[in-house]
């Protein structure tokens, strides 16, 4: 039992690796499994192009899919240079908000 309780956190671990320990501790974090061939942002300046009639699968087109998902409408990516984005939906998947480590970069109007 101990061997298997060891090797599924290590795979857990490895798992959520690009998202800080911090935001897994969050009750409302889930990893979601991105493909490996799936395009992916190589800095926040890739969400910049977010504007009023943006929706969130343009954004996936473009940035890839997210990370993780807090809660039902908030979406996360981990950026290799330790910058989470997050983006905030209405419903019908218009986006909302779009934080860069807590900073707002977009607010629909």
């Amino acid at each position: 039992m101990r061997y298997f309780l060891s090797c599924f956190l290590l795979i857990s671990t490895a798992a959520f690796a690009d998202c800080p320990e911090r935001l897994q501790r969050d009750p409302s974090f889930v990893a979601l499994a991105v493909d490996e061939k799936a395009p992916r942002p190589a800095s926040a300046d890739d969400f910049k192009f977010v504007d009023d009639s943006t929706t969130f699968d343009a954004l996936q087109a473009k940035v890839g899919p997210p990370d993780a998902a807090k809660g039902a409408r908030k979406y996360l990516w981990c950026l290799q240079s330790g910058t989470i984005v997050e983006v905030e939906l209405l419903s019908a998947g218009d986006i909302r908000t779009v934080r860069v480590d807590g900073k707002t970069a977009y607010k629909r109007k």
